[in-house]
């Protein structure tokens, strides 16, 4: 009597490994049946991003993210993340003659970037803002300013003209004496000296007693306090 056979077939399944290199999540891992697709995804890390999938020899499969293939065999890819950079810009603005800043550059997330202000001379440092406006409240008022890098970022370096005093007064004798107040750097100041009747003016004197000038109209650069 004739016997009936039956051949039973089943799809081959095959188990998908999905990995990374750090510095992220993936998703996708899991057995797969024969023909179907796998749709792998990566989510990098906060100040990371997704460059590519990889085989395990490091060879590039994919910069698509998500990535979707068909799975025919057993197989292991791995998602490669790399650190975001920022450019962070350093300007110096106010009344800055010839000052300088420093610490400009690339740098990676989550790294330490120091800005440096280098104020000319006869002028000062008054503090790092975040715009291009001096009146705007500080970032910080040291010239050596050190921050983590999370984003792209401008510094303003604020500098100003130091602020000199120029005291004048009567060393001898009767008459009187005019110019003395507060100067910035480099400014002309003019002091006079009007003897009165029946004396005459003899010379400008330091607070050392060295003679400055013998005009009774004697104009100078301010680099300095100065008592006259």
């Amino acid at each position: 009597m004739p016997t009936d056979l039956y051949a039973v077939f089943d799809i081959n399944t095959y188990y998908v490994g999905v990995g990374s290199l750090g510095h992220g999540s993936v998703y996708g891992s899991g057995t797969y049946r024969h023909g179907s697709t796998c749709a792998a995804s990566a989510t990098p890390d906060t100040g990371y991003h997704f460059v590519e999938w990889q085989d395990l020899n490091g060879s590039r499969l994919s910069t698509s993210n998500p990535y979707d293939f068909t799975v025919t065999s057993s197989v292991a890819i791995r998602a490669k993340f790399n650190v975001n950079t920022y450019n962070i810009d350093v300007v110096a603005i106010g009344d800055k003659g010839s000052s300088s800043v420093s610490g400009g550059g690339t740098y990676s997330y989550g790294s330490t970037a120091k800005v440096v202000a280098n104020p000319a001379t006869g002028y000062r440092f008054v503090k790092w803002v975040a715009t291009n406006n001096v009146d705007d409240s500080a970032v910080s008022t040291s010239t050596s300013y050190s921050f983590t890098v999370t984003s792209a970022r401008t510094l303003y370096a604020v500098f100003e003209k130091h602020t000199y005093i120029v005291s004048v007064s009567v060393g001898s004798g009767q008459g009187s004496v005019s110019g003395k107040g507060a100067y910035a750097y480099n400014d002309y100041c003019k002091v006079t000296a009007s003897p009165d009747i029946g004396y005459k003016f003899v010379r400008w004197e330091d607070g050392d007693g060295n003679q400055i000038s013998t005009h009774s109209n004697y104009t100078f650069v301010v680099t300095s306090n100065i008592t006259l």
